[in-house]
């Protein structure tokens, strides 16, 4: 193909290339924006399912750690011997709001040397998390995780957000919960990973 007729696919291909830059930069873009828009376009929602790990089939401890969105640092490390509830949330996300009392009230029922609790604010500011954090009055603390890199280490069981985990003492996934969970469905995770 000669060079003249080679330069209009090429500059075409740049346009398209340069175009789709400018697009993927957009706010129309942004994960929130796609959530809010609830055609789930890069954005996976949970559907409500729960899938629970038999002890025996459980994998290795998760480790994660990180600075909270108060600037602190954290280590799942440290909850060893309690039972954990991870949630997966973030402010531009229309379920997480749904199940934010849920969380609110087991956490406040929970008892605290038996049960902790830790959220991963995902794919947003620290400083937007922290808002959020505060207008539901979560007194747990949440990873920041701006990048939404902190599932990576969850053992690909956090594909939706919402996500709640519930960890056994001995820091192994016990059960998953894809989607806004409700009070009594947590309650019974949280009780069945004692039990095991």
């Amino acid at each position: 193909m000669s060079l003249r007729r080679r330069l209009p696919a090429t500059l075409a291909a740049l346009t398209l290339l340069v175009g789709g830059a400018a697009a993927c930069s957009s706010d129309n873009n942004s994960v929130a924006n796609q959530a809010k828009a609830g055609d789930n376009k890069n954005f996976i929602q949970g559907d409500g399912t729960i899938e629970q790990i038999p002890s025996a089939n459980r994998a290795e401890p998760i480790t994660l750690s990180g600075t909270t969105l108060e600037g602190k640092p954290l280590d799942l490390a440290d909850y060893r011997g309690k039972t954990v509830v991870i949630n997966i949330w973030g402010s531009w996300c229309a379920p997480c709001q749904k199940e934010a009392p849920a969380l609110k009230e087991v956490h406040e029922n929970a008892d605290p040397a038996k049960v902790a609790f830790v959220g991963i604010d995902s794919r947003e500011s620290a400083a937007s998390g922290l808002a959020q954090q505060k207008a539901w009055d979560h007194t747990f603390p949440s990873l920041s995780d701006e990048g939404g890199t902190a599932p990576l280490s969850l053992q690909n069981k956090a594909t939706a957000t919402p996500s709640t985990l519930v960890l056994d003492t001995q820091g192994r996934i016990a059960a998953v919960f894809r989607g806004p969970i409700e009070r009594s469905t947590l309650e019974g995770m949280i009780e069945d990973a004692q039990k095991a």
